[in-house]
């Protein structure tokens, strides 16, 4: 009876290893300067993989030509649920990859803080989560999510950044977007989306002077938002193109800035908010369905235009400034249910409507 009972409890013990196997970790840590780490999972449902670097120009991954590989270093993730890798480096031209493919319920993140680092989260496949964090210094960086297919979400977060650049790319199904730079002077930050649930957010603040934010839409529920504050001498454009488009571009603490939006089909609706400033430029652009538009200027020498093409437009525009403004608003409408309204505050100021 005894052997007989180790012989059952052996084999439940067993039974309990198996799932144990299928999910495998690995830890990778690295202190010093031109270290490479590599870790490749494949078909390892709920693994994890961390790497991290401690030291300068240390290697995991080339986002630089989108290459995790031995060779390059990295952390590549496939045909797994519920994986998740990490990378995070702290030092100065350190750079850093994570590559899923087919990855369900994954998530990809790198972490960096230094100057002259790079980023990469590259994502094929499902369920996409992709984080780029670059933080304390990040001086001639730049960190980008990449991806292709389904349930994507993509963030790109800089803080003390000078000279930076933020991507994210997307591709198809239920993006959102984001990118965040703090402190980011002549820094830039770009979201390109394609198909269907579109959100997107570039918020640049607390002194982005120089800077440029943009955003590009493609297809369906598209919303976007640019906000910079502290950003003279910048510039913030939003396109879209098809279905329930909305778009906002807000600049606060402003000089010599500017905003672009254009929209292309449905349910369009626009609104540009520049403030406490002067020499500020506007563009606005709608083409067609139920067209609205809105723009507030602050301050003097301001431009503003507003073209909207067909259906059922509204365009309103106010600009202030004391004294000699010498502010300019256009709007000009063509087809179906023009409604336009203009204001402007001092003197010298030009403005004009046009309806046909």
């Amino acid at each position: 009876m005894r052997v007989r009972y180790s012989a059952i409890a052996a084999a439940l013990s067993l039974a309990y290893l198996v799932p144990a196997q299928a999910q495998s970790n690995a830890d990778t840590y690295q202190y010093g300067t031109g270290n490479k780490a590599y870790t490749e999972q494949d078909a390892s449902p709920g693994s994890n993989a961390y790497t991290v670097q401690v030291g300068n120009d240390n290697k995991a991954g080339d986002p630089g030509t989108a290459s995790v590989s031995p060779t390059d270093g990295g952390i590549l993730q496939q045909n797994s649920a519920g994986a998740a890798a990490y990378v995070q480096q702290f030092g100065n031209g350190n750079t850093g990859m994570v590559q899923q493919k087919n990855e369900t319920g994954g998530v990809g993140s790198v972490y960096q803080s230094g100057n002259d680092n790079q980023g990469l989260v590259y994502q094929t496949g499902s369920n996409n989560q992709g984080y780029v964090s670059q933080y304390n210094g990040t001086v001639n960086s730049f960190g980008q999510v990449d991806q292709a297919g389904s349930s994507n979400f993509g963030s790109v977060e800089q803080t003390s950044s000078n000279n930076v650049n933020a991507y994210i790319y997307q591709n198809g199904s239920s993006n959102s977007g984001r990118t965040t730079q703090d402190n980011s002077s002549y820094s830039g930050a770009y979201v390109y989306q394609y198909g269907t649930s579109n959100t997107a957010l570039v918020d640049q603040r607390n002194g982005t002077f120089n800077s440029y934010g943009s955003i590009y839409q493609n297809g369906t529920s598209n919303d976007a938002t640019v906000k910079q504050s502290n950003a003279s001498w910048s510039s913030s454009w939003i396109d879209q193109v098809g279905t329930s488009n909305k778009a906002e571009s807000e600049q606060t603490n402003v000089y010599s800035a500017g905003s672009g939006i254009w929209q292309d089909g449905s349910a369009n609706t626009a609104k540009v908010n520049q403030h406490d400033g002067g020499n500020l430029y506007s563009y606005v652009s709608q083409v067609g369905n139920a067209n609205d538009a809105s723009v507030t200027q602050s301050g003097w020498a301001n431009q503003s235009e507003i073209l909207q093409n067909g259906n059922a437009n509204k365009a309103t525009m106010t600009q202030y400034g004391t004294g000699a403004a010498f502010n300019t608003a256009y709007i000009h409408q063509t087809g179906n249910g023009f409604t336009a309204s203009t204001t402007q505050n001092g003197s010298g100021n030009a403005s004009g409507i046009y309806q046909h």
